[in-house]
């Protein structure tokens, strides 16, 4: 049987260990929890970044869509495409590396094509402005058309990365 010592010792011992068990799954449950925390965080910041990417290329398809229609009549009109939400935001790793890789690179190569347009655009766009013209001159007319043609090609690839803005949204609630 035990003694009074022994059983002291036994019940210390087993307290003991219990408490070390405690404390590791304790701090693997932690561990764990701080994780999740960490990846819902990053989710939300995500889906935010990709709702304000939609707002932007929802305004530039828009604009594109008018931008054709005004330049076909020879109205200037400012500005033709807004790049700055995505610019920031195609500069942050933990945006490009959270999000599809398909996603992603769709729509950088779409904001190079609003790139594309805009340096275009400012061919056109700043002699008109310091002459002081809301429309522009006629041996301008091959370089408004290029601007019209790159404002018609980016339409579809605008609509097509709105689609998929909107797939990631929806699949990352």
């Amino acid at each position: 049987m035990f003694t009074a010592a022994g059983w002291w010792e036994q019940f210390s011992a087993n307290l003991l260990a219990d408490a070390i068990v405690a404390l590791a799954f304790g701090l693997g449950l932690a561990r764990y929890l701080g994780r999740q925390q960490k990846a819902r965080e990053e989710q939300k910041e995500l889906t935010r970044a990709l709702e304000l990417l939609k707002e932007e290329l929802s305004f530039n398809c828009d604009q594109a869509k008018l931008a054709n229609k005004e330049l076909g009549q020879g109205h200037l009109l400012f500005p033709l495409f807004n790049t700055s939400t995505g610019d920031v935001l195609l500069n942050n790793p933990q945006l490009v590396t959270g999000a599809q890789v398909d996603l992603m690179s769709h729509i950088a190569n779409t904001y190079n094509r609003l790139h594309s347009a805009n340096e275009l655009y400012s061919l056109l766009f700043d002699p008109m402005v310091s002459a002081g013209r809301t429309t522009w001159l006629s041996n301008y007319d091959w370089l408004a058309q290029k601007v019209i043609e790159r404002c018609s090609e980016a339409v579809p690839w605008l609509q097509d990365s709105l689609k998929m803005c909107d797939t990631a949204i929806g699949t990352e609630e």
